[in-house]
């Protein structure tokens, strides 16, 4: 099969039947290149790793004949990884859609099931951006595969993912069209003779009107918005911890924290505390000196384990502030002083935005005039926003809530 990608009517046509080819082929062959010596032994260490009982695999793996010949196993499974096969969009769709995958380097083949076992067996708790991959795509062959959701709109195919290239930027968004389920369907048509830009824009738009999802902007940038109101300011920001497992002592990262929300009373703790687990945490003892231990100190329980995980994951690469109506936040890393915590209607989470640049501009449809012009900082728990208590018509009417528009660069 050929397309030609130099004609844009039947390129645009062409890849639309491709789901149903690689749907209704017997099975679908992947070639990785040549064979070399180091994948002819990574093939043949897949084969032996999936030809052992599932109880038995720890054993083979221990069982190798010497450390420096895991390595070399290691190493030569890498090799497989390296293949550009990985970052390529279009590629996605032959694995999920296809009913038998192969993967073949010279004469060597291997099940897609077999490389993936393996894949995860190696890499549990260690996921980079390929072991990520994989797991999206056999949630997507497999729905019953893992404990995550599986992707089923167009915006979270878009964000699982997001590492795929594509020679042509707009093949990032065409080549999950054909990953939709059925009956789950979106207003984007493959034309080639837009660019990226325009259908970036025409996804985004897309992701608003017939999803209902805001999230595609923090994901895609130049759509102007309808909908949203000014919440709050930025007024102190805490210090900025980046995500080092091994070194982070969370006692006294908090304990700065603290000091800058300047907590005084147990209602301000009580904030403070739901603040640092996303409002996650339920379990007594709610405050966090009491759960985390100092460094060098061992976890009292498994309970104050799992504590620190949560906490762990919330604010790693993040930074706590304060607005200027004196509530605790908790924000991306590079937040700063002055930003605004805005709510769009229809969003999921406030968002911290950013001023650009004191102008004005015209944006075309229903949407007249934009006020100034702000880009998205990221997404920001706001203690006393994350779920809206009242009735939204009336607080307009009573201009509690001042409407606005927005346009995001």
């Amino acid at each position: 099969m050929c397309i030609n990608q130099y004609y844009n009517t039947e390129e645009g046509s062409q890849v639309q039947m491709m789901r149903d080819i690689y749907a209704t082929a017997t099975r679908t062959i992947i070639w990785l290149g040549k064979g070399t010596k180091a994948t002819s032994a990574a093939f043949n260490f897949v084969a032996d790793f999936n030809s052992a009982r599932l109880e038995g695999r720890d054993a083979f793996w221990q069982n190798r004949d010497s450390k420096a010949r895991i390595a070399d196993s290691r190493r030569n499974f890498n090799y497989i990884l390296d293949y550009e096969w990985w970052e390529r969009a279009w590629f996605i769709q032959e694995v999920v859609v296809s009913s038998q995958v192969l993967f073949q380097s010279g004469s060597h083949q291997i099940k897609w099931e077999d490389f993936y076992n393996l894949l995860v067996y190696l890499t549990t708790g260690d996921d980079g951006p390929t072991v990520a991959f994989d797991k999206h795509v056999q949630r997507l062959r497999d729905p019953n595969a893992g404990t995550e959701s599986t992707p089923t709109s167009l915006l979270d195919l878009a964000y699982a993912f997001r590492y795929q290239s594509a020679t042509f930027g707009s093949d990032k968004i065409y080549a999950l069209l054909g990953l939709l389920p059925a009956g789950n369907t979106c207003m984007l048509q493959p034309k080639y003779n837009e660019t990226p830009e325009r259908v970036f824009m025409q996804f985004t738009v897309s992701c608003l009107k017939h999803n209902k999802d805001s999230r595609a902007i923090t994901y895609a940038s130049g759509v102007p918005l309808q909908g949203g109101y000014s919440a709050d300011v930025v007024d102190r920001v805490g210090d900025f911890n980046p995500e080092i497992h091994s070194s982070m002592d969370w006692s006294v990262v908090l304990g700065a924290w603290k000091r800058v929300a300047r907590v005084n009373g147990a209602e301000q703790m009580r904030m403070f505390n739901r603040m640092i687990t996303a409002d996650c945490w339920a379990q007594e003892p709610l405050d966090w000196r009491q759960r985390i231990p100092r460094r060098g100190d061992a976890a009292r329980h498994e309970e104050d384990t799992a504590y620190l995980k949560l906490v762990n994951k919330v604010c790693s690469n993040r930074r706590s502030f304060v607005t200027q109506c004196g509530q605790f936040r908790l924000g991306l890393w590079d937040l700063r002083k002055s930003d605004i915590v805005c709510i769009l209607f229809g969003g999921k989470t406030p968002l911290i935005i950013r001023q650009c640049a004191a102008r004005r501009g015209q944006v075309s449809g229903d949407i007249q005039q934009a006020s100034l012009f702000h880009k998205v900082v990221g997404e920001a728990y706001v203690d006393g926003l994350m779920y809206y208590e009242g009735n939204m018509q009336d607080d307009i009417a009573s201009s509690k809530i001042r409407p606005g528009w927005f346009h995001l660069l």
